[in-house]
């Protein structure tokens, strides 16, 4: 793998693509606490467009997105490089490393066939961030995250099943209470229409539309340690590619009714961050 000569994270100019709006704040948070100056934009067709603009080293790239997804935008970015096509006359090629909610043998192998340098599975951890970008400057490793030992318990009344990873949200936020709840607020925000848009697409038995939102979906949840409905979107996922929605409505029902017992939990969680 070819290193960049950089002096510093400030020097290195990473691209973020993923048309979640939560994974977009949790990676470009991570992003900015690790030192490195980063932009955000929402697929495929936005990559190239801010490309034009700035000379970006790393793109951090989604698998699944609209209108050009992470496959198809990082074989036309090769494509391109081969053939010296501005802006993509450089010496270095630029540095994809992709980003996916699948953790599914072959899945690794796909994204490097298509291209990346890299890979990277949802949820993106911060010292698995750091580990791939510092390789790729050749520096030392920055502070390691504090460890907690302490827990909020996300449970909800009279259930003893944990809706939320309060983990996960500790260190996607960096620990930072108003972070953490800016970010809850977010989550909650946009996960209510996409489960209204999941249940339409299933009414009309749009497979390709019920497999896109139940991943979309997947990706903010693991990112925000939401453990609550993961396996029953992952199923309506496979169900969707299959083409056989058969079961996807029980599916949905199950996924529906957790998801009060979601912002219960988070509204446990807010209460404890909020100053006495």
């Amino acid at each position: 793998m070819q290193s960049l000569t950089l002096d510093s994270t400030q020097e290195l100019r990473i691209l973020l693509a993923d048309d979640s709006a939560v994974n977009q704040r949790i990676g470009l948070g991570l992003l900015d606490k690790l030192g490195y100056l980063a932009d955000a934009v929402s697929d495929g067709m936005e990559v190239f467009v801010a490309l034009e603009c700035i000379r970006y080293h790393v793109i951090l790239m989604d698998c699944e997105m609209p209108k050009l997804d992470g496959y198809e935008t990082t074989r036309r970015i090769r494509e391109l490089e081969q053939k010296r096509t501005a802006p993509f006359d450089r010496a270095t090629p630029i540095h994809i490393i992709a980003m996916t909610a699948h953790a599914i043998e072959g899945d690794r192998e796909k994204c490097l066939a298509a291209g990346m340098n890299d890979y990277l599975c949802k949820p993106v951890r911060r010292n698995e961030l750091e580990t791939a970008l510092k390789t790729l400057l050749q520096i030392d490793s920055l502070p390691a995250v504090t460890s907690h030992s302490d827990t909020i318990s996300t449970e909800v009344p009279g259930s003893a099943e944990v809706m939320v990873d309060i983990e996960r949200l500790r260190d996607v936020t960096d620990d930072d209470p108003a972070r953490m709840q800016r970010l809850i607020e977010l989550y909650l925000t946009q996960t209510a229409p996409l489960l209204e848009q999941l249940e339409a697409a299933i009414r009309a038995n749009s497979g390709t539309n019920v497999a896109s939102l139940a991943h979309k979906i997947i990706g903010s949840s693991v990112s925000c340690g939401v453990v609550a409905f993961t396996a029953p979107l992952r199923q309506l996922e496979r169900l969707g590619h299959a083409g056989d929605l058969s079961g996807a409505s029980a599916l949905l029902q199950e996924i529906q009714g957790k998801f009060p017992r979601v912002q219960s939990a988070f509204a446990k969680m807010v209460k404890t961050l909020q100053p006495a």
